[in-house]
């Protein structure tokens, strides 16, 4: 607990430095296993939480096989006018190409929500207005979006940078891509 209210108070500046982007396969997913619900079989979950019903898939190695809880990277094409027999919300696609991630560390949280014991913390402290989920090539992280500064914090819960938005000159390079919103504050939040 020390450690997060101590965090949250570092005034010292961090700066963060990416590799490029990659080229082709652009796209974040999650390979979910629906193959309890009729006519499903895997899926592909976005960060945004839009579901896709993979068509046909061009993927990096031949011997490829979708099974659950994949990460994987992809660049996909809407099938307008294809339809199918899933009951799942989504939207059908042809996955033009699609890359294997790494495996992450298995103490490293990927949660859609806040109820990760480090989370509910920090929302005591920091008091967010919104917490966005970011996938990355073998990482997840989390950007609290809080009134007076921006954290990000990796799976395990450590700050990787934060930044004060009053002093906007001496801020970090942001994240350009939109991430999944796992938590919105409520107006009358104290």
């Amino acid at each position: 607990m020390l450690f997060f209210a101590t965090a949250c108070k570092t005034s010292k500046q961090i700066t963060v430095i990416e590799p490029p982007p990659p080229t082709k396969c652009l796209t974040f997913a999650k390979v979910k296993d629906y193959s309890n619900v009729e006519s499903c079989g895997y899926l592909l979950e976005l960060e945004d939480g839009t579901i896709l019903f993979p068509q046909s898939v061009k993927a990096e190695r031949e011997d490829f096989r979708l099974e659950g809880n994949q990460s994987v990277r992809i660049d996909y094409v809407v099938s307008k006018n294809a339809m199918s027999l899933c009951v799942v919300e989504g939207k059908a696609a042809d996955i033009s190409c699609l890359v294997l991630l790494p495996p992450r560390p298995k103490d490293c949280y990927d949660s859609d929500s806040p109820s990760i014991e480090w989370m509910a913390q920090l929302i005591d402290i920091l008091r967010p207005t919104t917490i966005y989920k970011y996938l990355k090539t073998n990482e997840i992280e989390y950007l609290f979006d809080c009134p007076l500064e921006k954290a990000m914090y990796d799976c395990k819960g450590n700050l990787k940078w934060q930044y004060f938005k009053a002093e906007p000159d001496k801020n970090p390079d942001t994240i350009v891509r939109v991430g999944k919103v796992i938590y919105k504050a409520e107006k009358n939040q104290d």
